[in-house]
C-alpha cells in the first residue's frame, strides 16, 4: 500500500485547490464565470511560485499535485516518472515546500 505524502504548509491548500479546480474553457456570462479571474489568479501565483524553485523540485510538485493537467500522482508514481528513488521524491517535495514558505514569508515581509 503506497503512502501518500502529507506536509502541512499553508501553500497545500492553494495547491490542492488549482490541482483539482477544472480549467475553464470559456469566458461566457454562465454562473461560473465569476471564478475564472479567481482561478487564473491562483494558477498565476502557483506558476510564479513554481519558477522560483529549482526544474526538478518543480516538476515533482507538479506532478505530486497534479498541476500539469494531469491527475495527483503518488510518490512512487512520481519517482518512476522521473527516474529516481521515492526517497529523492520525498526529499525533493519536502524542501521545494520549504522553500516556498521561505519565498511567501519573504514576500509578506517585503509588503510591510
Amino acid at each position: 500500500m503506497e503512502q501518500t505524502l502529507a506536509i502541512p504548509t499553508r501553500d497545500d491548500d492553494l495547491l490542492e485547490r488549482v490541482a483539482h479546480t477544472p480549467e475553464p474553457t470559456t469566458l461566457d456570462a454562465g454562473p461560473n464565470a465569476s471564478t475564472v479571474p479567481e482561478h487564473a489568479a491562483s494558477r498565476q501565483r502557483i506558476e510564479a511560485l513554481l519558477r522560483g524553485l529549482d526544474r526538478f523540485q518543480s516538476r515533482v510538485l507538479q506532478l505530486l499535485f497534479g498541476l500539469d493537467g494531469g491527475e495527483p500522482l503518488s510518490v512512487a508514481e512520481t519517482a518512476t516518472r522521473l527516474n529516481v528513488d521515492p526517497c529523492c521524491v520525498r526529499a525533493s517535495c519536502q524542501e521545494a515546500l520549504r522553500s516556498l514558505r521561505v519565498m511567501d514569508l519573504a514576500r509578506a515581509a517585503a509588503a510591510n
